[in-house]
């Protein structure tokens, strides 16, 4: 009898751990995917960033005859 209630507290044990451990792994799979998410943004920022810039760089390596555009602030696009 007694080691029947020793193992049924050991279940009793294991059951919360295993609790715990699935709990805990739910909120870091959220957290995985929120970073992921939030990852992602900042990728498709930088590369629509990396786009622009490589642009202005075409354009201001055109032969010296086509109108170029002054780097400058988004603010002044002026011609040179």
């Amino acid at each position: 009898m007694e080691k029947l209630s020793s193992l049924q507290e050991q279940k009793g044990e294991l059951r919360k751990r295993l609790s715990y451990t699935t709990h805990r792994l739910e909120k870091l799979e959220n957290e995985f995917d929120s970073t992921r998410h939030f990852l992602e943004i900042e990728l498709r920022r930088a590369q629509e960033e990396l786009e622009k810039v490589t642009e202005k760089l075409r354009r201001s390596a055109r032969p010296s005859g086509s109108a170029r555009v002054a780097p400058c602030t988004r603010s002044c696009q002026t011609r040179i």
